[in-house]
């Protein structure tokens, strides 16, 4: 996979983890995600995404948050 691709993953992941310690919010890695930091100490070579997991209070304060934000916007997709 494409360095500059999985450069900006980490950043947004980076700034994700940011977001969260801020507002005291639990998040967790699951999927390729979790199997690459344990496995390979980062990212799958081959993975082309990043997987995070929330529960739903974690997830209703995290959209009351995300109202304010204004670098970022939280997409409404299938997995809601």
């Amino acid at each position: 996979m494409n360095t500059l691709v999985k450069e900006k993953e980490l950043d947004l992941l980076q700034d994700f983890i940011r977001f969260c310690l801020s507002h005291h919010l639990r998040y967790w890695l699951i999927g390729g995600s979790l199997l690459g930091a344990v496995r390979h100490g980062g990212m799958i070579p081959w993975d082309d995404d990043i997987d995070n997991m929330t529960d739903r209070d974690n997830f209703e304060k995290m959209q009351k948050c995300f109202e304010k934000n204004t670098k970022y916007e939280l997409a409404r997709g299938q997995y809601l």
